[in-house]
């Protein structure tokens, strides 16, 4: 023996949800929901890395080859180059999980990031900033 009983679908939550706009610049990711934008500065992690990475690399190339100083100029800058990527990765992948876990729909600005690092003097910003693993990152984790 079974029933069936008709019951109105009860909402949980707030009744406007509203999706998360997301807009990328050189400087600040911009999000808008519902009326209010907000800003989330970006760390920028290879700029006060430069000076030291500048002196590492001139370094590196005044060793003579096959040297173990080179090897070791060279591993000083590989581990310079790796913490600046894994800064960038921590910031984004901590933003990213924060965007899918307050919000059910994100629409991301389409952008062309390969086009954009053509541009000669943005290119530095841009890669720096990571647009493309971020938008990469929301899109595996929704």
């Amino acid at each position: 023996m079974s029933f069936q009983v008709e019951q109105p679908l009860r909402v949980v939550g707030s009744a406007q949800n509203f999706a998360l706009s997301v807009d990328i610049n050189t400087k600040t990711f911009n999000f808008f929901k519902g009326r209010k934008w907000s800003h989330v500065a970006l760390p920028r992690p290879l700029l006060p890395a430069l000076a030291r990475l500048r002196t590492a690399q001139k370094h590196l190339s005044r060793c003579t080859k096959g040297s173990k100083n080179r090897e070791q100029a060279r591993l000083r800058v590989a581990k310079m180059h790796l913490r600046v990527a894994d800064t960038r990765t921590d910031f984004l992948q901590k933003l990213s999980t924060q965007l899918i876990h307050e919000n059910q729909v994100i629409v991301v600005e389409t952008l062309c990031t390969k086009n954009m690092l053509k541009h000669g003097r943005l290119a530095g910003v841009i890669s720096d900033a990571g647009f493309g693993d971020f938008i990469g990152m929301l899109e595996y984790k929704c």
